[in-house]
């Protein structure tokens, strides 16, 4: 997972979520981002940050290269008191306390003719037997050893805070 934060100064915080809400209607089925956290610093007036996290740094430089990303980053500049800082992470490790990590399988992650875009999360154990029974109904895959492991291998971690 890879991270960008953005830490911005506003007092036009509901505009700042308007103009962010836009960009998400207008990149629909075409961004890279999976989520976006809004958090207010309390030890500053007016700051916060905007957390956005991709799959890699590759999928975060295809997003910024969306003409819209380009046009909600100088209007995000204008409703800004102070220039903006941005910090690109690539996440190393992710704790979660008292929950089992969730699984997931993209279609889209996966070669496909039919242009399949289900995407299928839960435990490890849910989201295997779900996937068999989709490659086999669906895209007409055979059942058995080798299609459980080539869906054991494309699972992922799903993404924190879904």
């Amino acid at each position: 997972m890879y991270t960008q934060i953005l830490e911005i100064v506003t007092h036009h915080l509901p505009e700042v979520e308007s103009l962010a809400a836009q960009w998400g209607a207008e990149t629909e089925g075409r961004r890279t981002a999976v989520r976006s956290t809004t958090a207010q610093d309390l030890d500053r007036a007016d700051a916060y940050l905007m957390m956005v996290d991709f799959p890699d740094a590759a999928a975060a430089k295809a997003n910024s290269e969306l003409p819209e990303t380009r046009e909600f980053a100088q209007q995000l500049a204008l409703l800004c008191d102070a220039p903006i800082g941005y910090r690109n992470l690539d996440v190393v490790d992710i704790v979660d306390y008292g929950t089992e990590t969730r699984k997931v399988i993209d279609c889209r992650d996966m070669p496909s003719e039919s242009g399949c875009t289900l995407t299928i999360s839960g435990t490890a154990d849910e989201v295997l037997a779900a996937a068999a029974e989709h490659a086999v109904s669906v895209h007409g895959h055979q059942p058995g050893s080798e299609l459980h492991e080539a869906l054991r291998s494309a699972l992922k971690d799903e993404p924190a805070g879904r």
